[in-house]
């Protein structure tokens, strides 16, 4: 939301702790327009004293949310905390088509990237790819890969 400089609510929790979803319309409501045509956000939103996120995306809402928003757009891309520690991505793996892992060059041991990637395969989530961020190859370990990569790309 800050991204999009948007108000972080009401968004996914005021709708899955609620009835809106059968009575509001998500696109006015809760689903904003940006500022990037065709490209629309819903913010995390808040949750009150009392609620927790595992409680709110275990329940049956959440299905019903993402197979309302399946026939209303294209692409739907879910930004969830990190999947080794949180359940969020396994979860929400389970009702996407699939995941692509987002890894931090220099900060993410390997070993925690497999484990993710081994609990996805064990979820039958299908895993689409990696994106690693931050990732200089005049810095990396490989000194020759970013010798060439270096020399040939300026």
């Amino acid at each position: 939301h800050r991204l999009f400089d948007t108000p972080p609510d009401p968004g996914l929790a005021e709708l899955l702790t609620s009835d809106m979803l059968e009575t509001t319309d998500l696109l006015s409501e809760h689903i904003r327009p940006t500022t990037v045509p065709g490209l629309y956000i819903l913010p995390a939103g808040s949750l009150t004293d009392g609620e927790s996120p595992a409680e709110i995306l275990f329940s049956a809402k959440l299905a019903a949310l993402l197979t309302s928003l399946k026939r209303e757009f294209d692409l739907i891309l879910i930004d969830t905390a990190p999947a080794l520690h949180f359940p969020d991505a396994r979860l929400l793996g389970k009702f996407a088509d699939g995941v692509i892992l987002v890894v931090r060059s220099s900060v993410t041991p390997r070993d925690n990237v497999a484990a993710v990637a081994q609990r996805f395969q064990v979820d039958r989530v299908p895993l689409l790819g990696t994106v690693l961020n931050d990732w200089m190859p005049d810095r990396s370990a490989d000194s020759s890969y970013a010798a060439y990569y270096t020399t040939n790309t300026r």
